[in-house]
């Protein structure tokens, strides 16, 4: 199953995760959690002005790091399917990472670089639409994960590929060789995609 990550952070020199959030691609299972204790200091002038004013919308998803951290592991260990981390940066990749120390669940099988999608208008367009709503602002990890969800579907669903997509096993991927995601098929997703792709064309249209 893909599973869609943002994440929000102190700063990119003295990064320290600020909140996290997943999302399937279903939009069955959903995750988001904020951290208490990340250093207020090392914030950036932007995460400041930008970041800030969106936190404690959720009130039940405040934790302490290892309080976050073993939420996030129970929860991820309870999915049904192996799981596909899909982002836009690799940096979430590796927060998600360092959350866990470095030890992720074993369903965690593969990771997918959704960088070039960034340059996909119908990508872009789903994306800038999802945060059109006053209530669904940019820079909050939730919302920026069901955007990159809502563009992912939009434009798997114009592009005709159907869960085809970029993406390299965890045992072979290294933070200095993002760039090299070899071509390949999740078979397994494919078919969880295509089993709900009709539902979500009869609900959502896209231009």
């Amino acid at each position: 199953m893909l599973l869609f990550l943002d994440t929000e952070f102190t700063d990119f020199i003295d990064r320290d995760l600020i909140s996290i959030a997943l999302i399937s691609a279903d939009g069955e299972h959903e995750f988001y959690g904020e951290r208490t204790d990340f250093n207020y200091d090392s914030c950036s002038d932007f995460v400041r002005s930008a970041v800030w004013e969106h936190l404690g919308k959720f009130p039940d998803a405040k934790y302490k790091k290892h309080q976050l951290a073993e939420r996030l592991r129970e929860w991820l260990t309870a999915l049904p399917f192996d799981v596909t981390i899909a982002c836009d940066s690799f940096v979430d990749y590796e927060l998600l990472q360092k959350l866990l120390d470095g030890d992720l669940p074993t369903n965690i099988t593969s990771y997918y670089d959704m960088h070039a999608l960034m340059e996909k208008p119908t990508f872009n367009k789903s994306v800038c639409k999802y945060h059109a709503v006053p209530e669904q602002p940019w820079h909050h990890a939730l919302h920026d994960a069901r955007a990159l969800r809502l563009g992912w579907l939009a434009w798997d669903m114009q592009s005709g590929r159907f869960g085809m997509r970029r993406h390299m096993p965890i045992s072979e991927l290294k933070a200095k060789e993002t760039d090299k995601l070899p071509n390949s098929r999740d078979d397994a997703l494919e078919i969880e995609t295509l089993n709900w792709l009709q539902k979500v064309a009869d609900t959502k249209g896209w231009e």
